[in-house]
């Protein structure tokens, strides 16, 4: 799906589609790679927290309209809310492995940023009885894509769990509130890199000519 299309094609393009893919998204953990640092996310839990406070503090007196079910799905939102973080795998392996090459200059902070770019990046199909889905089927798609989300076939960017903090990337600042666009403008700099372009090179000329190709091939 992502690959055989795209294999004569722009690297850049055949980049962003393995990025986006169900399959990467999930084997290297970038779709549980989330930041609440943006105005929405934080609005969002306060809003998540406050309410659960009240659902309590009813149970307590007595007032009880959600239910022992409700109560336990509103503390699954919060209890999986403070167990989300930032994951490195893909953004290490994007650099090692996809684009730069191990010596390709980069460093273990620029490992961190292009993770921090990348967050929120994550799958549209999702489960039936989790926070995901509610959030999609409380607020609707549309006013979710005025508010940043970008939904493409399976992939979803989830702007409420998006890093919006300035960056700084291979010498170049990201500037803060970058949002989908930002992960879009970090891949176009991997992808276009000279560090990349002998790194893949390389791999083509060693794959179809010798197994240790002359710098000028």
């Amino acid at each position: 799906d992502a690959i055989r299309p795209n294999v004569l094609g722009g690297f850049e393009t055949i980049l962003e589609a393995t990025a986006k893919h169900p399959a990467m998204l999930e084997y290297l953990d970038n779709a549980s790679s989330v930041s609440n640092n943006n105005d929405l996310g934080k609005r969002q839990e306060s809003n998540t927290i406050a309410q659960l406070a009240r659902q309590r503090m009813q149970k307590k007196t007595g007032n009880d309209t959600t239910g022992d079910a409700g109560m336990q799905v509103m503390e699954q939102v919060v209890n999986t809310q403070k167990r989300q973080g930032l994951n490195e795998n893909y953004a290490r392996e994007i650099m090692e492995l996809h684009t730069l090459g191990v010596d390709g200059g980069y460093t273990q902070k620029d490992v961190t940023e292009v993770a921090r770019a990348l967050t929120g990046w994550g799958l549209a199909p999702l489960y039936n009885d989790g926070a995901g889905k509610k959030l999609v089927d409380n607020i609707g798609m549309e006013r979710m894509k005025k508010q940043g989300f970008v939904q493409e076939g399976d992939f979803l960017f989830r702007a409420n769990k998006h890093d919006e903090g300035e960056k700084a990337i291979l010498g170049k600042t990201f500037p803060a509130n970058g949002g989908y666009k930002e992960g879009l403008e970090v891949l176009h700099m991997l992808a276009s890199h000279p560090s990349t372009a002998k790194f893949i090179c390389t791999k083509i000329a060693t794959r179809f000519v010798a197994d240790t190709p002359s710098a000028e091939l």
